[in-house]
């Protein structure tokens, strides 16, 4: 590959020396390693306005060149896309002198699209990106900007080091991704709405917090059904799906979720060496595959979900329980405070892993035509919070309204309607010294987030950045995946006869079809990934 060298100019320097005479954000430099706890700014705390109002850098427009930063989102474009750009280009034009060009390309063929460009040699300079979308196929069409990081985005690049996650966006000796610092996790709860639910009167509803463990969630749905013996108990939109039901009781055993990226292989979460194990093979996924056998005989998920999940949709307006979500779902969607809510977390004092860095980030094109100025851009993205309500929310009057602290859709808009406000793609600009409490994400519940992901229990995977090199094993990855859905997912879906001899038969076709060889390619791999970082 040819390395792409970087050319300092001197308007670049000058605006670098400018940038760096200035304070960075007051606070950043006291967070500690997940995110503060804080609430977001504009909630009625004084957590460091000032600093957050003022540019990262603010060199004069003659200073720089003009440029035109080219980025592209995935998702729909909002109809005032182009406005609140024009006026974000007016109020950078003296720091950064820059246009931009937005584009935005819909998820189903981000993920083409985006490596299409980056490897036909397209100069675009900036892209939304995640480890769920297109990163693990594109990290090696990103620039490497260990180094110009610290320079460009010196704001920026503190409050990752304060945060302790440089070293999980470092691989190889390369940093390819800015990534979000709103951190969240996806340890499980179970929620009620008993109202909408139609199960208040009928079934007596426990004090939240009470249900820890999967026998006492077991007890209640049980009670559930007595009371509802015609509905399926579980929601199935979001609720017992082929992961889902692992992460229920992930925390018990101690076990990493299975990403896509690993194919179904885990490791402990106490195991410094990260022995890799497929998941199959665990009493963790012994236990799921037993009680989704229980739940589906006794008609508490339905039994066809897996191949005829369309014939269940209408059954969410007769949700009874929804079962392991993360806590972004208690402490958005307005949830808390309604006394006919019930929720409750799963295994609370077991371990659970934070969202990765990756999960929502922003990349620069090896062969971007600004990277300096994109980098520039991303540290006033960082600090200036002023800029950063332009670029999330829009313009005041037109594409949202303020009703005290809170950022709303103007008078007869809505979250289907909006003009810009929630507009998709946006994730990788999301900061949590800078957020803003909406209608449906309250300062009260960011809050709570951060001070759920600070907890000692919720861990930072060694692993976060690791993208297996798979030439080796393809056949054998092909044959495990087709696998996985042909013997693996009913048995998560509880549609087997015998489940301890649908599991041991599982089992073996997985091993006669490579798995074996799969660990150790993989576990080699890891090995050297983990021992780079050392």
């Amino acid at each position: 590959m040819k390395k792409r060298n970087v050319r300092l100019t001197g308007a670049v320097l000058s605006a670098l020396m400018l940038g760096g005479s200035l304070a960075a954000c007051g606070n950043n430099n006291n967070d500690n390693a997940a995110s503060s706890s804080a609430p977001p700014q504009g909630s009625g705390t004084s957590a460091s306005a000032s600093a957050s109002d003022t540019p990262a850098s603010s060199p004069a427009a003659e200073k720089l060149d003009p440029v035109t930063l080219k980025i592209y989102f995935a998702g729909d474009k909002r109809p005032a896309t182009d406005e609140v750009w024009k006026a974000v280009e007016e109020k950078v034009k003296d720091t950064l002198n820059a246009k931009f060009e937005i584009n935005f390309i819909p998820f189903n063929d981000y993920a083409t699209k985006i490596k299409l460009l980056a490897t036909s040699g397209d100069d675009y300079d900036l892209n939304f990106d995640a480890d769920w979308l297109a990163y693990p196929q594109m990290v090696n069409n990103y620039l490497d900007i260990k180094d110009l990081l610290p320079k460009f985005a010196p704001h920026y690049y503190e409050q990752l080091q304060s945060r302790n996650m440089v070293d999980s966006i470092t691989s190889g000796g390369k940093i390819t991704a800015m990534p979000w610092t709103q951190i969240t996790n996806d340890h499980a709860f179970v929620s009620v709405d008993f109202k909408k639910s139609g199960l208040e009167g009928k079934v007596a509803q426990p004090e939240n917090g009470s249900i820890k463990t999967v026998e006492e969630l077991d007890a209640f749905l049980q009670e559930a059904k007595k009371a509802a013996p015609n509905s399926h108990i579980l929601e199935w939109d979001g609720g017992l799906t082929y992961s889902k039901i692992l992460s229920m009781l992930a925390p018990k055993y101690n076990y990493a979720d299975p990403v896509d990226g690993l194919y179904g292989l885990t490791y402990k979460l106490d195991d410094p060496a990260m022995k890799l194990v497929p998941v199959e093979q665990t009493d963790w996924y012994k236990e799921a595959v037993t009680w989704a056998k229980k739940w589906a005989d006794e008609g508490i998920i339905p039994t066809d979900l897996m191949i005829n999940r369309d014939a269940h949709a209408g059954e969410s307006s007769n949700l009874k329980v929804v079962g392991f979500n993360s806590n972004e779902y208690i402490n958005f969607n307005d949830f808390l405070g309604k006394p006919e809510n019930f929720y409750s977390e799963l295994y609370p004092e077991g371990n659970y892993l934070r969202r990765s860095p990756l999960a929502n980030m922003m990349a620069i094109n090896k062969n971007a035509k600004n990277p300096e100025r994109a980098l520039m851009f991303m540290d006033m993205m960082a600090t200036d919070q002023s800029l950063y309500d332009m670029v999330l929310f829009g313009i005041e009057g037109k594409t949202y309204v303020k009703n005290g602290d809170t950022f709303v859709y103007p008078e007869g808009m809505t979250a289907e309607t909006s003009n810009y406000m929630d507009w998709q793609g946006q994730w990788g600009f999301w900061r949590d010294n800078l957020v803003r409490p909406t209608q449906s994400r309250t300062a009260e519940g960011w809050k709570a987030i951060a001070d759920f992901t600070n907890q000692p229990n919720s861990l930072v995977s060694g692993l976060t950045g690791f993208f297996p090199v798979t030439d080796a094993i393809k056949n054998e990855i092909a044959k495990r995946t087709a696998l996985t859905t042909e013997a693996g997912k009913p048995l998560m879906y509880g549609i087997v006869k015998d489940a301890d001899k649908a599991l041991a038969d599982y089992i073996e076709k997985q091993k006669k079809a490579g798995t074996d060889k799969i660990v150790a390619e993989i576990q080699k791999q890891a090995d050297a990934f983990l021992a780079a970082k050392k």
